[in-house]
C-alpha cells in the first residue's frame, strides 16, 4: 500500500490519501508516489511539470519572484565576502558592485519596483565594504535586506 493510498500508524489509524492541509491535491497526498494523473487525482508529475507546484500555486506565477529572489541570494555571497574574508580586496569589491548593478538592471525588468530594493543592496555593496562592521552586524543587515526584499514581492506579485 503506498503513501498516497492509505497510511496507517502504530495505533492502526487509517488516514486517507488527503495530505495534511485536508485537500486531495496537496503535496503531502503524493509525496513518494510515481503515479501520474490518470484517473485518481494529482500525481507527481503534475505537481513538478503539469503546471501546478506544490500547494496548489501555478508554476508560472511562482517563477517571476523566484526570480527576483535568486539575484538578490547569489549577491548576498560576495558581499558578504567582501564585509569578512576579503576585507581587503579591491578586485572582490569591484566584481560584488558589478554584479549588484548588473543585478539591478535584472530586478528592473522583472518590475520596476524591484529596483528599489536592488537599488539599495547596490548602496549597500558600494558604500559599507571597507568599514569595521563585525559579523554579527553584517548578518543584521542581511536580515533586514531579506525583509525588504520580501516586502517588495508581495505587493508587487501577491501574496496568498
Amino acid at each position: 500500500m503506498g503513501i498516497a493510498d492509505s497510511s496507517s500508524s502504530a495505533t492502526g489509524d487509517r488516514r486517507p490519501a488527503t495530505g495534511e492541509c485536508g485537500r486531495s491535491g496537496c503535496a503531502a497526498s503524493y509525496a513518494g508516489t510515481a503515479r501520474t494523473s490518470g484517473g485518481g487525482g494529482p500525481g507527481v508529475r503534475d505537481a513538478v511539470g503539469g503546471g501546478r507546484g506544490l500547494g496548489g500555486t501555478p508554476v508560472a506565477a511562482a517563477r517571476r519572484p523566484a526570480l527576483a529572489c535568486l539575484p538578490y541570494f547569489a549577491g548576498t555571497v560576495p558581499y558578504v565576502k567582501t564585509m569578512i574574508r576579503e576585507r581587503n580586496s579591491r578586485a572582490y569589491r569591484r566584481g560584488s558592485v558589478a554584479y549588484h548593478a548588473a543585478a539591478l538592471a535584472a530586478a528592473a525588468c522583472l518590475s520596476p519596483r524591484l529596483a528599489i530594493p536592488f537599488a539599495a543592496y547596490l548602496a549597500r555593496a558600494a558604500v559599507l565594504p571597507g568599514r569595521a562592521l563585525r559579523p554579527p552586524v553584517v548578518g543584521a543587515v542581511e536580515i533586514a535586506c531579506s525583509a525588504a526584499l520580501l516586502a517588495t514581492l508581495v505587493p508587487v506579485f501577491g501574496g496568498c
